[in-house]
């Protein structure tokens, strides 16, 4: 049995959607990176080590406003890479996988930072970026289970009723 046009339509939709959030996944990490390291001039040596970074103690100068911004900046991050990992694994690989992906993203930037002047590591900056990638990814769920309730109910409301 042939699939008919409609499945076809459907699986190019489908493959068209995982590309765009693949893409956006991808641009919003160049955002990131680009936020992160700007400007990026006065690359300096250092004395000290990344593990330095994340042993200090929590930085008393760090602020709320700091904190929610990183946290904000870092859902649409945790969004997109839990819609586009959900398309191929499962709801807690995704999750655990995009959780992974941010914090790797975020120590990566975070030890970049090292090298600016003009900038500063910290180890509260990897917990809260870490955190709203968490978020972004649990939204990223929340967001598909009420998609497939809604087309349950579609698929109930189809067979149940006469269209028209």
């Amino acid at each position: 049995m042939q699939p008919s046009s409609s499945d076809l339509t459907e699986k190019s939709l489908r493959n068209t959607r995982a590309r765009l959030r693949l893409w956006l996944c991808f641009g919003y990490a160049l955002f990131i990176v680009y936020a992160s390291l700007s400007p990026f001039t006065g690359w300096r040596e250092i004395a000290f080590s990344f593990i330095d970074v994340l042993q200090q103690p929590f930085l008393q100068t760090y602020t709320a406003f700091d904190a929610l911004l990183n946290v904000f900046s870092y859902i649409p991050l945790g969004l997109l890479l839990g819609l586009t990992l959900r398309a191929g694994m499962g709801a807690l690989a995704s999750l655990f996988c995009a959780c992974l992906l941010g914090f790797m993203l975020s120590a990566s930037m975070e030890f970049l930072q090292m090298y600016l002047p003009t900038r500063t590591s910290s180890n509260l900056d990897l917990l809260t970026n870490t955190t709203g990638t968490l978020l972004g990814a649990l939204l990223a769920l929340s967001f598909i289970r009420a998609t497939r309730i809604y087309e349950q109910l579609t698929q109930w409301r189809d067979i149940t009723f006469k269209h028209g």
